[in-house]
This record gives C-alpha cells, structure tokens and sequence, in this order.
C-alpha cells in the first residue's frame, strides 16, 4: 500500500493536510467524488428511477464482493446510509418490552444514547450507564456487576465513540 499514491487520490489531502475525523466523516477518494457526480448527472437527464434501475446489477454486486473482502456470506452484509442508520437499523430488531435493560457507558456515542432515552421514554426501558475509570475508560468490574444484577437485554459499548477519542477496553 503507497499512502503516498492513496493521499493523491484524495484532493482534500493533496495539498499535504491531515485530516483526523476520519472515524465520523472521511475524506473521500475523487474516483468516488467523481462516481457519484457522474450518478448525479445521469439522474439529472433520465431521472433516478431509471439510472437506478440501470445500475441494479451494480449495486447488487457490493454484497457479494464486500463478502469477499471481508470472508463471509453476502447475505450477513447490510448497507445502511451511516454507522447511526445502521445501528438504529439494528437496535429495531430488537424485541423490547416495557422494564427491560439496556446497560451502556456514559461516553457511548450520542446518536446511541439520542436512541436509548427515546426508547426509555418510550417503552419505559431503564438505561444504566457503567461507572468510568479515572482515565475515562469503562469499569470492566463495575459492568460484570450491572450484568450480574440486572440482566439486561442489550448491553452496547462503542469501541471507540468520535466525540472524544477513547479507546474502550472492549477485550478487557
């Protein structure tokens, strides 16, 4: 891999910049700015029903050759707009009901806790937050305890949440 050639292909480092929001907006590659501005276009001359209907087969394809990359079956890979679609995507498969558990960190990620106090309000689910250690990171004791007693139906802790650079000891 050349990060020389790879920091080429993105005109907003081009010019030598480093850019760090990379986990919460990356910088894309012009040969995918200059993908989506072609889409764009077709869809200004023949509308979006038809070009999307032309590139179905395209688009279909990211299933099997993201399976590939990532060495599992297409059917376990789901394309969502961002991580918080696909996280809401993925909390709504669960089956709530009112008095269950969710124990999550007070540094999970805000679009994470935005979704647990709606469901909190609106299933009256109770949402625990772990204790943090005096470096910010989970208390690992503290979460085995909350498990023991509570027995929750979700527990979610964001590896590494973007608005503040921790690195959660999810291994622990």
């Amino acid at each position: 891999m050349n990060i020389d050639i790879i920091r080429q292909d993105i005109r907003g480092l081009s010019d030598g910049k480093i850019f760090l929001n990379n986990a919460g907006s990356s910088l894309m590659p012009r040969q995918v700015v200059d993908t989506m501005m072609d889409y764009l276009k077709q869809e200004e001359q023949f509308g979006g029903y038809e070009v999307a209907n032309k590139n179905a087969e395209l688009l279909e394809s990211f299933y099997d050759e993201t399976a590939k990359l990532i060495n599992c079956k297409s059917s376990n890979i789901a394309f969502a707009t961002s991580a918080t679609d696909a996280y809401t995507k993925a909390l709504s498969s669960i089956i709530f009901k009112e008095g269950d558990v969710i124990i999550t960190t007070i540094d999970d990620y805000i679009s994470n806790q935005i979704t647990f106090i709606s469901l909190q309000k609106k299933l009256k689910l109770k949402i625990i937050r772990t204790k943090n250690l005096s470096d910010h990171e989970l208390d690992l004791e503290d979460l085995e305890e909350l498990i023991k007693k509570y027995t929750p139906k979700l527990v979610a802790v964001t590896h590494i949440p973007t608005n503040s650079g921790l690195i959660q000891n999810v291994e622990g």
